[in-house]
């Protein structure tokens, strides 16, 4: 579902006019992406991937910087350099803590 939501969503994640990419990233693609993590078994590989997306997005997000003379993507340092962010796997181990708290309650 957040990949569906991210290519839908590419064409103004693409343009140089929009500077609220990152709005939009949080509101659309983000909520998509951390549905139902309340539940989900977490490996080290699911983790990654997550990550992976993350990242891939941020890319689009925060566009290419100039090395000299050449434009180079920029690498994962620079990218969480720049986005100070939660990481994806933080935010759903706080959602399953929330869930797990809601359950004792109950």
């Amino acid at each position: 579902m957040a990949n569906r939501a991210y290519f839908s969503m590419i064409n103004l994640l693409k343009s140089r006019t929009i500077h609220k990419k990152k709005r939009i990233y949080t509101t659309t693609v983000h909520p998509n992406l951390c549905y139902g993590c309340e539940t989900w078994t977490m490996s080290s590989e699911a983790e990654e991937m997550l990550h992976a997306f993350k990242r891939k997005i941020l890319r689009w997000i925060y566009s290419p910087i100039k090395d000299d003379t050449d434009w180079r993507i920029r690498y994962n340092t620079g990218i969480y350099d720049v986005c100070i962010d939660v990481k994806v796997t933080v935010f759903m181990n706080f959602r399953t803590m929330q869930r797990a708290r809601h359950v004792i309650r109950m």
